[in-house]
């Protein structure tokens, strides 16, 4: 999927729900809650589209979570669509 600002892509990501399933950081992932793979970015001083899980500060930049993995809360995921 491509986040875009404006006109302009600015990362590609992969979403994957795996709530109950997958662990991040050692705990379990809720429901509600999404795994982020950020691929690739584009623009890497945008600011991350949606707050991340549990408003983690290290990671405020699309470039903070570059080729890792983030938790984004389900109810910001409609933006995406």
């Amino acid at each position: 999927m491509w986040l875009m600002k404006g006109h302009n892509i600015a990362a590609s990501v992969v979403v994957v729900d795996v709530a109950g399933i997958d662990l991040f950081h050692g705990a379990n992932i809720q429901d509600g809650v999404y795994k982020v793979e950020v691929r690739e970015v584009m623009l890497p001083n945008t600011p991350l589209f949606f707050p991340n899980h549990n408003d983690e500060h290290a990671q405020l930049l699309l470039n903070h979570v570059k080729v890792q993995f983030t938790l984004w809360e389900g109810v910001h995921m409609w933006k995406a669509y």
